[in-house]
């Protein structure tokens, strides 16, 4: 659908604050190619987080840091490359904060939460698990990176279908989408 490489992504964290820490990154390219990799906090991990993620502080204590995995995961994202659109729920109050303690990112990056909240501006809630409800896509495994990353795809996709609608469309570039949701 699009020329440019677009990766979705979803992390998870110890917590909600910006001292908090990346545990957990997950990605998928329209390319259909996927990024999965735990890591390891150097923090205890709350027992909320354990409960909401499923993740157990055992499954960390000997992953890489994320200082460790750094070239890895910078390899995989391509984080310096412009014509790269990064696509995360709420990732410009979130995901790409946590992300910018590490990385130098020249992607363009899209919030499917501000292009929900401009298509659907009545809807009570923007949430992840509303949306699902709204389209009726599964989100029992919510909470881990790459299931969130899944469910985050079919939701952009249904967000491109009433794009079109909305502006009478048949076609579009993601450029225009990212556009639509920034100007």
């Amino acid at each position: 659908m699009f020329c440019n490489r677009v990766i979705f992504y979803d992390l998870e964290t110890t917590g909600l604050k910006d001292t908090d820490n990346i545990i957990e990154i997950g990605a998928k390219d329209n390319k259909g190619n996927t990024f999965e990799k735990l890591i390891n906090p150097e923090c205890e991990l709350p027992n909320f987080i354990e409960n909401l993620t499923g993740i157990k502080q055992n499954k960390l204590l000997y992953r890489h840091t994320i200082l460790q995995a750094k070239k890895q995961i910078n390899e995989w994202f391509d984080f310096g490359n412009k014509d790269i659109y990064l696509i995360a729920h709420n990732g410009d109050s979130f995901d790409i904060k946590f992300l910018l303690k590490t990385f130098d990112i020249k992607c363009k990056q899209i919030d499917t939460l501000k292009l929900f909240k401009k298509l659907i501006p009545n809807q009570q809630s923007h949430s992840i698990k509303s949306l699902c409800n709204l389209y009726n896509i599964d989100c029992s495994k919510h909470h881990r990176a790459l299931e969130d990353v899944i469910i985050l795809e079919q939701l952009f996709y249904k967000a491109i279908e009433l794009y079109k609608i909305i502006l009478n469309k048949k076609k579009i570039n993601i450029e225009d989408l990212y556009n639509y949701i920034y100007n």
